[in-house]
């Protein structure tokens, strides 16, 4: 099996296990469990609730970033809905956005290096084809809405939707 073929597999397993995480029942009152990428990275629970801790910390150190963010954006959009023409005020303005922007993929960034640290090398190596998986998702929408491969039961309506079987990974057109 080749590099694409594998990366393809990933990305089959990698829709498949999200349709099954959306046939599971939503968590009321709690957090979610985790059950898919527990299983999939081979998680321990401690490894978990570090993971939840620090994204607990992000969600907090980003906190003040992302009001500024928001605030830059509607102040660009009102300026811009306003009929601002002044140049140097529009490029001051969106100038501020991206540095705001900047900064939330910096601490992004910051918070996934240390998450990625809480995992060993073989579910680092497995992390790894996840990502690689998750790039191929517009290409396997684009895929599934061309009828080349179907998507698993229960994918939704639409034209060329519930080819596949029951909870499994799309299947290729065969000629």
């Amino acid at each position: 099996m080749n590099l694409r073929n594998t990366t393809l597999t990933i990305a089959a397993l990698a829709i498949s296990g999200g349709v099954m995480l959306q046939a599971q029942p939503p968590h009321r009152g709690g957090p979610p469990d985790f059950t898919a990428i527990k299983t999939y990275l081979n998680l321990t629970d401690a490894q978990v609730t570090s993971l939840n801790e620090l994204t607990k910390s992000e969600r907090q150190a980003s906190q003040s970033v992302s009001s500024d963010l928001r605030t830059k954006h509607q102040a660009l959009n009102h300026a811009l809905r306003g009929g601002t023409t002044d140049a140097a005020t529009l490029t001051s303005m969106t100038q501020a956005v991206q540095a705001s922007e900047q900064k939330m993929v910096a601490i992004r960034q910051q918070y996934q290096t240390q998450a990625a640290g809480l995992l060993t090398g073989d579910q680092q190596t497995k992390l790894k084809a996840l990502t690689d998986a998750a790039a191929l998702m517009p290409s396997v929408h684009e895929a599934t809405m061309l009828n080349l491969i179907a998507p698993p039961a229960g994918g939704g309506g639409g034209f060329g939707w519930g080819r596949g079987g029951p909870g499994g990974p799309p299947t290729p057109v065969q000629q």
